[in-house]
């Protein structure tokens, strides 16, 4: 899915407000004094690949205002230098939105593996796992998991049980996960049960308009057509670089 977004029209005005208020937001969280929880490994990613965003648009806004101040441009070179820095700066912010959503959900998806994944090399051990999914995979029954789930802890069988956990969790229902965790003994899988459902929901809207720029007033109302066909116009004002 691609979050670009292309110039003119009041879309980009609205998406523009909201990247702003984001941009604000994390602004006034980072000068908060009062001491915060440790930042959890999706936090620290989003906060470093926000830190990414800030310095494109940033580098953005200094290139526009070098071609501005360039007194040996003609206004249509200027116009030209502009769009160019424009569409280069949405393609980065492009690519940026899609690597960053990318290792989200790679972080996401990864923990869910850690908590409930695990291949052993032991074929013994192997074989019980097999068996223990093909008993579960097809439940879906709150009360029938629940029962399988006491049945495997008086028989001792931890495979059985950490399978109809992960079945029981996957369909919603926790509290057979407390219950497969009653002595703390799987604390390690339930943080990362805990991480993984505090994980930052990334709106594809507000996403998007976080990985934009507004274009510059040389070019604004202008279409994207219209933009790409000033970037590569030849002007004679000289390099707007």
């Amino acid at each position: 899915m691609s979050f670009s977004i292309t110039s003119g029209g009041d879309g980009s005005a609205i998406r523009m407000h909201l990247a702003q208020q984001a941009a604000q937001q994390r602004r006034t969280q980072a000068a908060q004094t009062a001491p915060a929880p440790p930042a959890s490994p999706a936090q620290k990613m989003l906060t470093e690949h926000h830190a990414k965003v800030d310095e494109i648009r940033s580098r953005y806004e200094t290139t526009v205002q070098r071609i501005r101040d360039h007194r040996g441009l003609t206004p249509e070179a200027k116009r030209g230098g502009i769009a160019r820095a424009y569409e280069e700066t949405q393609a980065a912010l492009s690519q940026l939105a899609a690597t960053g959503l990318a290792a989200i959900e790679n972080h996401r998806r990864n923990l869910v593996d850690r908590a409930w994944g695990g291949k052993t090399s032991d074929p013994q051990a192997a074989m019980a796992q097999r068996q223990a999914n093909q008993m579960v995979n097809s439940v879906t029954d709150h009360h029938q998991l629940a029962g399988m789930l006491r049945q495997a802890q008086q028989d001792g069988d931890h495979q059985l049980a950490k399978t109809v956990a992960g079945q029981a969790w996957s369909n919603g229902y926790t509290d057979i996960v407390d219950q497969w965790n009653h002595d703390g003994a799987q604390n390690s899988t339930m943080r990362l049960l805990i991480e993984h459902k505090n994980m930052p929901k990334i709106e594809p809207f507000i996403w998007g308009a976080e990985h934009s720029v507004y274009p510059a007033r040389e070019i604004e109302g202008l279409s994207a057509h219209r933009v790409g066909m000033e970037a590569r116009a030849d002007y004679s004002g000289g390099d707007a670089a």
